[in-house]
């Protein structure tokens, strides 16, 4: 299973390598391809193949289950108004109709893509070839794929069916005491699928469910970069670097929130053990241009302290903390004492992105605490099912209190009332409505578009090659 997260993880990485980048950068990509390929055959030979049965997958089945209606209902019927999807098929369409890469024309200006665009790479390329009417089907059997995969990291080692179900639904639907937090603010009418979430001023962390439904993108690459650690802990310091590499392509706040697990990782390990190959010569090599890419323009992108935030208040953040994951870490570390040290650098983590804001929507928070959700999901699954006294109660308790308003925000999305996401939507036409629609922060707009967006001018350069290969502009004109 390791062989095949790795796999996953990477190949649109280096499709988006040898498609988005100049010749110098190719060249560099291959080489660390063609070192990735040889070790990935050794790790194979010498272990991976050798756990590997196709009839041991078919006991695994409610995991499957669970991916695929997860996947189905998130993907096949996405509401505008609820989910993210109106940013997600305009990076799709793009890459569709057009080729790879190609300049956006907005206001008289031409910009190119900068975005983590891995999770959409092979969907598009197969939309591209058998046609768009196919794309809703691709994206199902890619993203299910993935968090399959994810399931998998997490949760093989269990043996009942029963077990796999209630893991499944405890990862999906783990979340912080939402409901105490809203009610302690008068915040209890629903409204869309954020109610009992979005409380916070300054930022917002999800459930897995929510990330699922809105930022699959994120929640695939966070998730099995993160679970690699969790299914052979040596191996992926083999592979450290080269992960987090690559899992910035699908998601960079992401492979930020991983950095605490993999140094905990290799504090456990030993500092010898990421010595290898794919971190020192494979990870280096497609570093450089994904590097390039990721960090042009970000000087635009607003950032600040929490503090400095308009409406921030100390004791809104104690507050926040608490009830987000300190409370949960506490109970974790009465349960799984063995466990404290990982989870307390958890813990002074996530308290340490609340004090920062960087994004519009502070996506640093948003997204760099993913990881960090996901092994509390896992824990709490593996307390759950090993401690038999009270704790558990007082876990069960917790489960069933917290996971209330991600059920009920997950269950908004699908009112027949709600309406649903405009598949053809292009760029140009989504920065228009984004800014538009932006009321409270007149700049928010215009961050937006720094957010994802470049102007061609500003493409960087390495001893004279450019970054990217030559781009042609879209007239802008409706998709």
């Amino acid at each position: 299973m390791f062989t095949f997260a790795i796999v996953y993880l990477s190949l649109p990485v280096f499709l988006v390598l040898f498609t988005f980048f100049s010749i110098p950068y190719v060249l560099l990509s291959s080489a660390a391809l063609v070192v990735l390929i040889f070790c990935l055959h050794n790790s194979w030979q010498r272990e991976d193949g050798k756990n590997f049965c196709w009839q041991s997958l078919v006991k695994y089945w409610p995991l499957l289950l669970v991916s695929i209606v997860i996947t189905c209902l998130c993907v096949i019927s996405p509401s505008a108004s609820i989910w993210d999807w109106d940013r997600n098929y305009p990076v799709f369409n793009l890459l569709i109709d057009n080729p790879w890469l190609h300049a956006i024309e907005i206001h008289d200006q031409a910009y190119f893509l900068r975005y983590y665009v891995a999770w959409y790479a092979v969907p598009s390329l197969f939309a591209k070839i058998f046609g768009v009417h196919l794309l809703t089907l691709f994206v199902v059997i890619w993203t299910t794929l993935g968090i399959v995969g994810m399931l998998f990291l997490a949760f093989s080692h269990l043996n009942k069916t029963s077990y796999l179900f209630v893991a499944a639904l405890i990862f999906f639907f783990f979340s912080g005491l939402d409901i105490l937090y809203a009610f302690y603010y008068g915040y209890v009418e629903p409204v869309n699928s954020r109610w009992l979430q979005w409380y916070n001023g300054w930022g917002h962390i999800g459930s897995n469910i929510f990330n699922a439904a809105w930022v699959p993108q994120h929640l695939i690459g966070c998730g099995i970069g993160t679970c690699i650690f969790f299914y052979n802990r040596r191996l992926a310091v083999h592979y450290g670097a080269l992960i987090l590499t690559v899992v910035s392509m699908w998601s960079p706040f992401c492979a930020v929130g991983i950095l605490p697990i993999a140094a905990y990782a290799l504090v456990k390990e030993g500092c010898r053990t990421p010595l290898t190959a794919p971190n020192l010569l494979a990870a280096p090599l497609i570093l450089t241009p994904i590097l390039l890419y990721l960090t042009q323009g970000t000087g635009q992108i607003p950032f600040m302290f929490a503090w400095e935030f308009h409406r921030f208040l100390f004791s809104d953040f104690i507050l926040f903390c608490i009830a987000e994951f300190l409370l949960i870490a506490f109970i974790l570390c009465l349960m799984l004492p063995q466990q404290k040290l990982l989870i307390s650098i958890l813990g002074i983590f996530l308290t340490a992105l609340c004090l920062m804001r960087y994004g519009v929507n502070n996506d640093l928070l948003m997204r760099a605490s993913m990881p960090a959700i996901c092994i509390m999901a896992i824990l709490a699954v593996k307390a759950l099912l090993e401690i038999k006294d009270w704790r558990q109660e007082i876990l069960v308790v917790y489960l069933l209190v917290a996971a209330f308003p991600p059920v009920v925000a997950f269950a908004n999305g699908f009112k027949p009332s709600m309406e649903r996401v405009d598949k053809t939507l292009n760029i140009q036409k989504f920065i228009e409505l984004y800014v538009r629609n932006i009321h409270d922060n007149p700049n928010a707009g215009k961050h937006n578009i720094h957010q994802y967006l470049v102007k061609t001018s500003n493409m960087s350069k390495l001893f004279g090659a450019p970054l990217l290969r030559n781009l042609s502009v879209d007239s802008g004109e409706e998709h």
